[in-house]
């Protein structure tokens, strides 16, 4: 697990986030759990921005599959900054939960946590 307690997986995909008065669109994530996002950006939202998270996996047989989020900006740093997801519907959390096992290299960790967690089986 890492420094923040959740297991993460390495997933670049193309992030849209907006929050008020301002969109941020086509970059990409860094690393994604079930919790939140780190999206490389050279913008820096303010912490504890409240923004519209959008997850666009291009691999979609006929078109992508675009995951909406809630979200708040928790954090930055040089690369961008983290978003911590506040709301997702019951699909989008299957989505990231598979993103996540696929992408993880502590595959035990992450089934350790969601047979430990409540809404992650």
């Amino acid at each position: 697990m890492d420094k923040k307690g959740k297991v993460r997986g390495k997933f670049k995909t193309r992030v849209d986030i907006s929050y008020p008065n301002l969109s941020i669109e086509n970059c990409k994530s860094k690393d994604i759990s079930v919790n939140g996002v780190f999206i490389i950006s050279k913008e820096r939202p303010l912490i504890d921005t409240l923004c519209d998270v959008t997850i666009i996996l291009e691999s979609g047989v006929i078109e992508p599959i675009k995951m909406k989020l809630d979200g708040k900006v928790v954090r930055y740093d040089e690369d961008g900054f983290a978003v911590t997801f506040l709301k997702m519907d019951s699909t989008t959390f299957f989505h990231l939960k598979n993103i996540v096992k696929y992408n993880t290299e502590n595959i035990e960790e992450f089934l350790e946590q969601c047979r430990k967690n409540v809404g992650f089986k």
